[in-house]
């Protein structure tokens, strides 16, 4: 495992793209593609699986192959924008309750709010840069939202508790990338 230093001064020196970039880029089309057949549960979950292999798959090429900076918000802006573009056609297809949706995508809701607050107070702003490394109370969120999703695909009674669910590890995940990025600014 490199050092820190080490990992910025290869991401210094490697272009954009980068193999883990375009891997990242891939969930785009993914998410494009739902809107397709946002009626059809199996089709749907088959997005869902290849866009989690592909940011599991960006990840494992950036740490073997050297990652660039535009990875660091590259990979979760895809992240983003595929769900948003999923959710959003799954919502226009199947009509669930309107009040799940703030649930499903609660954490993102909390980031953008961060991401807004800091573009209006600059002073809030981290001073090294942006810390938008995954942890695992993300991925738990993610995990959430993908079960949350299939319930709403398949209509399955467990659709509402697993809203409720995943939006309350949503806001923790919020939360914890909101602190981080806070005192990722006070810190330096």
């Amino acid at each position: 495992m490199q050092s820190p230093r080490r990992q910025r001064a290869r991401r210094a020196t490697t272009r954009f793209p980068t193999a883990a970039d375009w891997i990242s880029l891939s969930r785009l089309p993914l998410g494009a593609a739902a809107w397709l057949r946002p009626d059809d549960p199996l089709y749907v979950l088959a997005l869902m699986a290849v866009a989690g292999a592909t940011d599991v798959l960006d990840g494992w090429v950036a740490r073997r192959m050297g990652g660039d900076e535009a990875g660091i918000w590259l990979d979760p802006l895809c992240d983003k924008l595929f769900v948003v573009s999923t959710v959003a056609a799954i919502w226009f297809a199947r009509t669930p309750p309107i009040e799940l949706l703030p649930l499903l995508v609660s954490r993102e809701i909390v980031q953008t709010a961060t991401f807004a607050l800091m573009a209006v107070v600059p002073r809030l702003r981290p001073r090294r840069g942006f810390d938008l490394r995954a942890a695992y109370v993300g991925k738990l969120a993610t995990v959430l939202q993908f079960a949350t999703v299939a319930a709403i695909l398949f209509e399955h009674a467990s659709q509402t508790p697993l809203a409720v669910v995943t939006g309350v590890v949503g806001l923790v995940a919020g939360a914890y990338y909101a602190r981080r990025l806070f005192l990722r600014r006070l810190t330096a």
